[in-house]
């Protein structure tokens, strides 16, 4: 999985998620068979993407949170009815760079 190395760069907030974009993205990624893109807890289709972006950080040794080391940036899609929430690595989706703007 793509990630980004040291601390997670400040996000503009100019630069929130680009929804259309995401859209593209899932609909060219989803199974075809899933026409319906119904969540898989409640079967409801509608589906929220947030604006901003997550960031998900790893673990060290013993479990301790690394302030400054490797994480994910993530698109959350989240079910509008029962709140079921799907992640997405927003480098694979061609959202961020994988290297920090210097």
């Amino acid at each position: 999985m793509p990630e980004a190395s040291g601390p997670p760069r400040p996000i503009d907030p100019s630069s929130t998620v680009d929804k259309l974009k995401v859209a593209e993205w899932l609909n060219s990624h989803w199974r075809p068979d899933m026409v319906q893109r119904s969540c898989t807890v409640c079967g409801v289709t509608k589906w929220t993407i947030a604006e901003d972006f997550a960031y998900l950080s790893t673990l060290g040794s013993g479990g301790a949170i690394q302030i400054g080391g490797r994480h994910f940036p993530l698109v959350i899609l989240t079910c509008s009815n029962c709140g079921n929430t799907l992640l997405f690595n927003a480098i694979v989706m061609g959202l961020l760079p994988k290297k920090p703007e210097a």
